[in-house]
């Protein structure tokens, strides 16, 4: 691959305490987890339950801002047979969150197209660029479009 990549930002430590790395490896917790739950200022007390998958635990679906109406638009579509594509991001859990969508719309019995843009040819997040790839490869317009994990905060990618 002779392709330049751009400089990549100065990472940064997160700061953290030792005392509370200790604290969290005492439990039983390996060195890297102890490190990233400090980092993010979990407190030795809350480790178990920060870590675990309690379904209790999770926050409501129903609290995200939007997602009634999400939920009645994406059902409308479902009802009429409609095609869904998703756009994700071209991480872990942008890729997951495009799964997670493309086995929804197994499960309804929809066409669904994925495109998760390359970070050397697209950039990075919802990009023009990325948007112009898609529309060559998706050839008709989906009835729903769903960006995952990406595009919060791209008013103009998404209007286009």
């Amino acid at each position: 691959m002779n392709k330049k990549v751009k400089k990549a930002k100065n990472w940064q430590e997160r700061p953290y305490k030792k005392e509370v790395v200790e604290e969290i490896r005492k439990q039983g917790y390996s060195k890297a987890i102890s490190l990233l739950l400090a980092q993010r200022n979990i407190v030795p007390s809350q480790a178990k339950k920060f870590l675990s998958s309690d379904y209790e635990d999770i926050s409501s679906p129903h609290a995200l801002n939007g997602i009634k109406e999400a939920s009645e638009l994406f059902c409308k579509v479902a009802k009429n047979k409609g095609k869904v594509a998703t756009i994700g991001d071209f991480d872990v859990d942008g890729i997951l969150s495009s799964l997670m969508i493309k086995e929804l719309c197994n499960v309804f019995k929809l066409k669904c197209d994925c495109f998760l843009p390359s970070r050397f040819d697209h950039g990075y997040g919802l990009t023009q660029k990325g948007i112009e790839s898609f529309k060559k490869l998706v050839k008709n317009p989906p009835d729903l479009l769903i960006i995952t994990d990406c595009g919060s905060s791209n008013e103009k990618e998404i209007k286009e």
